[in-house]
């Protein structure tokens, strides 16, 4: 077995004792999945993500648990889960490609995700989905698929390939700057 291998097969099995009492999406499986892995994140996620674990463990305590998910759904963001750990359990292939979905159904389905999202995350993509709408209506397709793309993934949501904005190589702009002076 190689270390790849290895490496792989380790990952599997945290994700699996992670996921196993997970699946059922109950607020104290969620804080515990996010709790341990807040202990294994770089710093700068652990000092975001710490004070936030502890106010909803105590909003919870006191019964506030609307308040208590919304920092929880911070956290868990912050840590690059998902907000709810019954959504880890969603097959992949039991939606549409997303390719393949028009704009107009992308658009529909993260205002949809916004109402069912955490405060921090709905303060995040409620401003690009407005604007986005505002680009669309305006016919401004690029700047309307950057900031349904910006949104969508704030909301968690699956980003189209061809919707991506492509990356630019520095070195090649220097370059045609250069060829043309």
């Amino acid at each position: 077995m190689t270390i790849r291998h290895t490496i792989a097969a380790a990952a599997l099995s945290a994700a699996a004792l992670l996921s196993g009492t997970a699946l059922a999406g109950d607020f104290a499986s969620d804080l515990r999945e996010a709790t341990i892995l807040g202990q294994t994140a770089n710093r700068d996620v652990r000092e975001a993500v710490a004070p936030a674990l502890k106010a909803a463990r105590s909003l919870e305590a006191f019964g506030d648990t609307a308040q208590a998910r919304d920092f929880l759904a911070y956290a868990r963001g912050q840590l690059g889960l998902s907000n709810g750990s019954a959504l880890v359990a969603t097959p992949v292939v039991a939606g549409p490609a997303v390719g393949a979905a028009s704009f107009d159904a992308q658009l529909t389905e993260a205002m949809d995700a916004l109402s069912g999202a955490g405060r921090d995350v709905r303060e995040a993509a409620a401003p690009s989905l407005k604007a986005a709408q505002a680009f669309s209506t305006q016919g401004k397709q690029a700047q309307a698929r950057d900031h349904l793309n910006f949104a969508r993934g704030k909301l968690g949501l699956a980003i189209p390939a061809e919707s991506r904005t492509a990356k630019v190589d520095l070195n090649q702009v220097a370059e045609l700057r250069d060829e043309a002076h």
